[in-house]
């Protein structure tokens, strides 16, 4: 038999309930749901001011019936997707319907009396609801044009009502016109203010859309910039240690030096996006305060030195020894502000002191005797990519990430006045902890990655030949694999690594599905130390709860350091045996028994 067709009208509101969509019901519930606690409590006050004209019982069985069909409208808009739930969408709309109706009874009773109060209250409460409807209930137009087309003909209807029973027929045709242009121009402002949000979703998808095509972009670029940085920075390395004469020694640390300064420039481009993304994870944690900044500074010695000035750091004895803080952080912004004033100074002293600005709070002052920084540039040079004086390197950016960071850590960077040079402020927020709650160091003192051998996995071969290089520096047998199948198969042989370097952008196969793969496998091989290699140094890739963790990550460029930090924990674990000799690093680079120490 033939399935019986609906009535005309039940097709005409399936059809029209298909064209709906959920996400606009959704937001249509948020708006009106944020505001519902102040609805109910005007509408009680709207239902009881009229008891000075009216019975009371009936203003409170009208406030009683209202506030149930509007409950019953709400909990039908909750999670409501039109198309698939006709039937539900109907009774959602009837809900406020009958809502709206018993709403405009009030007013329609109260326009009947004789008292010009009634008559007022009357205009005043139809008025309120129109300018609620046209406002709140118009990210989905049909609830709104229900709710006028419900008001509209209840003022129609009383108005009619009582100018009949007066017998004033101008008065009747006056009212009437009143209430049509009322209609009309809350109809024109209803379809104005939905066009009005649907154009800003469009916005917001847009800009949201362009944010995540520009964080694929620049996670893209990072990945195809880091590529041949790594390998000229790797091979430059290289060629440093074998230079012969003291000119090609220097041409090539010239090389070395640009490098890691271009190296430094993407990351500030990176760290810039992320920070104003708020995707620069802050991760505080016990360590010893005093040493973190001490170290720091300590790092810039040299290069204050050979600039030809004098650094100076005095912590005050409020600083607490320990505190829970992103260490990794306060070195990022610390190291800016240091940066910031070795490139212009030109003479003279450059000092630091850190004290506690009051409980929480830790203040670090950097001073200069620089030129210093007029009063109309005093907000503008934390702005990204201002530069200042364009005879100085870098991009622009060092000042804007320090000064955001500090913000979200609690604190702020701001410029202090001074009469000569620059004065900044770096303050942060940091909690007080014992000794006891610093982390056990790492065991791996005097040992190298000498016997240790570190599959490197990586699609481009310049890659693995500049973490090979570095590997064997450090005393290391590296292994090569160009996908994760094959890494896959080398673990699976009869000598499988001890350490596994792997990348986590390769084609076919990428670093989180061979993770997935190593973690599933038998016996030892599922357990073996996996360090991710990333150009993304901002991914939250060794605990993001999708899945198994990495043991570790180094940052693209590789660096002999990087490499170091992050293997050498993993060495006593690999039966590496400890030896007196270094192996031959470059030129001012840490040894691993130095690495380990510091």
């Amino acid at each position: 038999m033939p399935k019986p067709q609906p009535f005309p009208i039940v097709a005409f509101f399936q059809r029209f309930a298909q064209r709906q969509t959920r996400e606009e019901v959704a937001r249509q519930f948020s708006v009106i749901s944020g505001m519902e606690t102040d609805r109910r409590v005007l509408s009680f006050v709207a239902f009881m001011v009229p008891a000075a004209f009216l019975p009371l019982w009936l203003c409170l069985l009208l406030f009683i019936l209202d506030t149930g069909a509007e409950i019953a409208g709400f909990r039908l808009m909750k999670r409501l997707d039109p198309p698939r739930q006709p039937q539900r969408y109907f009774w959602m709309l009837t809900g406020f319907v009958v809502a709206q109706a018993l709403y405009c009874a009030v007013p329609v009773l109260c326009w009947q009396l004789p008292d010009p109060m009634a008559k007022s209250y009357a205009i005043g409460m139809t008025m309120a609801s129109l300018i609620h409807i046209t406002t709140v209930r118009t990210v989905h137009l049909p609830l709104a044009l229900t709710g006028t087309g419900v008001t509209t003909l209840a003022a129609a209807l009383g108005n009619s009502w009582y100018w009949l029973e007066s017998g004033h027929t101008i008065g009747l045709l006056i009212s009437t016109l009143c209430i049509v242009a009322a209609a009309y121009f809350a109809l024109v402002t209803m379809v104005s203010v939905h066009r009005l949000h649907d154009e800003t979703l469009r916005e917001s998808i847009a800009a949201r859309a362009a944010d995540q095509a520009k964080s694929r972009f620049l996670a893209q670029m990072s990945h195809e910039l880091r590529t041949p940085l790594n390998a000229i920075l790797g091979m430059g390395n290289a060629e440093l240690t074998q230079a012969g004469t003291v000119e090609s020694r220097e041409r090539m640390a010239i090389l070395v030096q640009s490098a890691r300064g271009l190296a430094v420039m993407l990351d500030d481009i990176l760290d810039l996006s992320a920070v104003q993304a708020g995707q620069l994870p802050i991760r505080p944690k016990a360590l010893d305060l005093r040493a973190e900044i001490a170290a720091t500074v300590a790092m810039f010695r040299q290069q204050v030195e050979d600039a030809g000035l004098t650094l100076r750091i005095t912590i005050h004895d409020s600083v607490p020894h320990h505190a829970r803080l992103d260490g990794q952080r306060l070195r990022q912004c610390l190291s800016n502000i240091l940066s910031n004033a070795v490139k212009h100074t030109q003479a003279g002293l450059i000092s630091v002191y850190a004290y506690e600005h009051q409980p929480g709070v830790l203040a670090i002052k950097v001073a200069d005797s620089g030129p210093g920084v007029p009063e109309d540039l005093r907000e503008k040079i934390f702005e990204p990519f201002y530069r200042g004086q364009l005879n100085v390197p870098g991009t622009g950016l060092g000042m804007s990430i320090a000064r955001t960071l500090a913000r979200r850590m609690g604190g702020d960077l701001t410029l202090l006045p001074s009469v000569s040079g620059a004065q900044f402020l770096l303050t942060l927020g940091v909690e007080t902890v014992t000794k006891e709650a610093l982390p056990e160091p790492e065991p791996i003192a005097g040992t190298t990655l000498a016997g240790v051998r570190v599959l490197v996995v990586d699609d481009i071969a310049t890659n693995r030949l500049v973490a090979g290089t570095y590997l064997r520096l450090l005393g290391a047998q590296p292994v090569e694999a160009d996908s994760g199948a094959q890494a896959l198969a080398q673990i699976s042989g009869p000598r499988p690594p001890h350490i596994v370097l792997l990348d986590l952008l390769m084609p076919e196969m990428d670093g989180v599905e061979t993770l997935r793969r190593i973690r599933a496998l038998q016996g030892a091989s599922a357990g073996l130390p996996v360090i991710a290699m990333s150009a993304d140094s901002g991914a939250p890739i060794l605990n993001d709860g999708s899945g198994p963790r990495f043991d570790g990550q180094v940052d693209k460029p590789l660096s002999v350091e990087g490499l170091a930090r992050v293997l050498l924990p993993f060495a006593a674990v690999c039966g590496a045996r400890r030896v007196k000799a270094k192996p031959d690093l470059p030129p001012d680079t840490p040894g691993p028994v130095d690495l380990a120490k510091s």
